[in-house]
């Protein structure tokens, strides 16, 4: 890390500190570009934690975003888990993505809160696309962990039939471009380029976010459920479905929940059946 970027980074803390409306969303915003470089620490989270109550949404959006990047460096305090948890029920879609993005990043560091699963099993519903899939890849992190909530299941069985990649929104593809700069250059981003970089690969996994689609990840949530007993008979057909998916990923994905709930003598028969004719 260049002094200069040290200098920059000093520069744009005491900035969030000070600034409102726009010149916080622009200081939360490089704040988030100088963490995903990897520089930030634990003096820009209370700054942060107060600009997620700015009335403007994309400041909001941005504190959201430099706080799950602080996360995926080790940077956390519970009291900004809190503070995400009021803003996974903000009014803007572009804030509740990039809020459940960074709740994803505490869980990932082991810091968890029962009220932030609630509210992202809810979000499992919620009408935007892109909310789902980023609540979806966080509650995976919780259910992993060993929570659990009795309307899961059914919140899950609908996403069953959703083949999109839970991707990030443009702007976030845009801004880990702008991350990557001479490391990736113009072909940041795209799926199956090849490249030796280490901190570049790192990069293109955050383009292209979690390696299930949307679909491929409820049915492995279903499964890790299944483990611990927990089954919805009305899973079995929307998982049989995705036997015949394109992407092996999600096929064997399907496939491995299928063969627990058989296991749990659930519709067994039918499934077996179902795994016969998939060969």
């Amino acid at each position: 890390m260049s002094k200069g970027d040290v200098k920059r980074y000093e520069n744009f803390l005491r900035k969030l500190s000070k600034s409102r409306g726009s010149g916080a969303a622009n200081a939360a915003h490089m704040i988030a570009y100088y963490a995903w470089k990897g520089l930030g620490d634990s003096r820009a989270i209370e700054p942060l934690i107060n600009v997620l109550g700015n009335k403007g949404w994309k400041a909001r959006m941005s504190a959201a975003c430099a706080l799950g990047a602080l996360a995926a460096n080790g940077v956390v305090d519970s009291r900004a888990l809190e503070a995400l948890s009021g803003v996974l029920i903000d009014k803007r879609p572009e804030v509740r993505v990039y809020a459940a993005a960074a709740v994803r990043r505490y869980a990932e560091q082991g810091v968890f809160s029962e009220e932030v699963f609630n509210r992202l099993v809810d979000l499992l519903s919620d009408k935007d696309k892109s909310v789902r899939g980023r609540a979806l890849a966080a509650v995976r992190r919780y259910v992993e962990n060993g929570f659990i909530n009795e309307e899961l299941t059914g919140k899950l069985i609908p996403l069953l039939k959703d083949k999109s990649p839970p991707r990030p929104p443009s702007v976030s593809i845009k801004a880990a471009r702008a991350v990557a700069g001479g490391l990736l250059p113009e072909i940041a981003g795209i799926p199956g380029t090849i490249i030796a970089d280490k901190k570049a690969q790192h990069l293109v996994k955050v383009l292209e976010g979690e390696e299930l689609a949307v679909c491929g990840n409820a049915a492995y949530i279903l499964g890790v459920l299944a483990e611990k007993g927990i089954c919805n008979e009305e899973a079995v057909n929307p998982l049989i479905a995705l036997l015949k998916d394109r992407n092996e990923t999600n096929r064997n994905v399907a496939k491995s929940t299928l063969m627990k709930y058989a296991q749990k003598n659930i519709l067994r028969e039918k499934i077996h059946e179902a795994l016969e004719k998939a060969r």
